[in-house]
């Protein structure tokens, strides 16, 4: 699992924003927002650039699990963590470049 965010380049910094919805049950006793939770399957629809907004509406939307002890199925081994994380870094980091390359 990971949190969604959206990022954008303005005036040559790097903005950041993470993406909230309504607490499911479990969490609203500690806040009545929660980060919207993109699951390891969704993972490269939510990364690449060009996916459709259908697809991606989809993923905010989707069913948040119900209490931390349905997380817990979700959570990767060490060695899948590991390449999930490279993954994610080496996307962010074509993304970076591509945003912050001179013209």
């Amino acid at each position: 699992m990971a949190m969604a965010g959206i990022w954008e380049n303005q005036d040559g910094t790097a903005c950041f924003t993470l993406l909230t919805r309504a607490a499911i049950p479990d969490l609203r006793t500690i806040h009545h927002r929660q980060p919207v939770v993109v699951g390891a399957k969704d993972f490269a629809t939510w990364l690449q650039p060009d996916s459709l907004t259908g697809d991606l509406m989809a993923i905010l939307q989707a069913e948040t699990p119900k209490s931390v002890e349905n997380r817990e199925k979700e959570i990767p081994s060490t060695n899948e963590n590991k390449a999930i994380t490279e993954e994610i870094h080496q996307r962010t980091k074509a993304i970076a470049e591509s945003l912050f390359k001179e013209k």
